[in-house]
């Protein structure tokens, strides 16, 4: 991913309230239709700046949650007025069958939705929104993301030494393999308990926490950014009313009920649709700008 997109060009606000207003409006609802209509926003946002294998991801995904969701929940909870068939005369429902796949859905949705945020937001974006007000939370993000590939790369190092020293082999059985392993991650452990210890040391002798810090930040908030933040509230806010005030209510138990489309709703929809595909908008008409001043220069 390392094309340039015109939502990197916006101030972090931007993609911080963009992220914010469509994950708490899928994780507010269960309402199909605006579960329906995130999950193939999102997937469509996410192929935008992850290509097509983004879709097979979420499928992945979706599949190995299903199972569960979906073949098992539904055997455990009997809530539900519409039998579907008997297991040991305990009934499967069709409510339970139907809530386990609205859940799979959620689930699915935040995490295609989060995967899109983490294009939107890479960790310098995202330490500026949440360092100045939470500084405890921004240390922990910093050090989760400093953290985890040098993990990645000492545990290579170390299968490294071991392949080297004529102990990790092709021909090693099944138990070989799972013991080589353990001794691996204890080495790796130990390593990082150690290099850990050395750096909250390290931090402390130069009075990291004594004093009010100060952070170097090359973001500028522009007059366009507000203007983008204004149009992303006010695609958002009715749709977050909407849902708050039980317009989009939906029961699963004992009957499966969903209120009546209204007006309020229909609305409510396209401003959801317009709200999750801003970043396939804004790449859209900042695609025909370009193209259009091609084309003038050319004339």
């Amino acid at each position: 991913m390392n094309k340039h997109f015109v939502m990197h060009s916006y101030h972090p606000a931007v993609s911080g309230l963009f992220l914010l207003l469509i994950l708490v409006i899928t994780m507010l609802t269960l309402h199909p239709l605006l579960l329906v209509t995130s999950l193939v926003t999102g997937t469509v946002t996410g192929s935008l700046y992850y290509g097509r294998n983004f879709f097979k991801r979420g499928l992945f995904l979706g599949v190995s949650v299903g199972l569960y969701a979906v073949l098992i929940y539904p055997i455990f909870n009997h809530n539900g007025s519409t039998p579907l068939f008997y297991i040991n005369q305990m009934a499967v429902t069709k409510e339970a069958f139907v809530y386990g796949i609205t859940m799979t859905t959620l689930l699915v949705t935040v995490f295609l939705w989060c995967e899109v945020g983490r294009a939107l937001l890479d960790s310098e974006r995202l330490l500026y929104l949440v360092g100045k007000l939470f500084p405890s939370l921004g240390l922990m993000l910093s050090i989760s993301f400093r953290f985890l590939p040098m993990l990645a790369h000492r545990l290579t190092r170390i299968r490294q030494a071991q392949r080297g020293m004529g102990r990790r082999r092709e021909d090693l059985s099944f138990l070989m393999r799972c013991k080589l392993l353990s001794k691996e991650i204890s080495t790796l452990l130990s390593q990082t308990l150690e290099i850990t210890a050395a750096s909250s040391i390290s931090m402390e002798s130069r009075g990291y926490g004594v004093t009010k810090r100060t952070a170097y930040t090359r973001f500028t908030f522009r007059k366009s950014d507000g203007l983008r933040c204004l149009i992303l509230v006010l695609l958002g806010s009715p749709v977050l009313y909407l849902v708050l005030s039980g317009s989009f209510q939906v029961n699963f138990f004992p009957d499966l009920n969903l209120s009546d489309l209204n007006p309020q709703m229909i609305l409510g929809w396209l401003l959801m649709c317009l709200l999750a595909l801003y970043p396939a908008l804004a790449e859209w008409i900042h695609h025909m700008k370009d193209k259009h001043a091609t084309n003038h220069s050319i004339s």
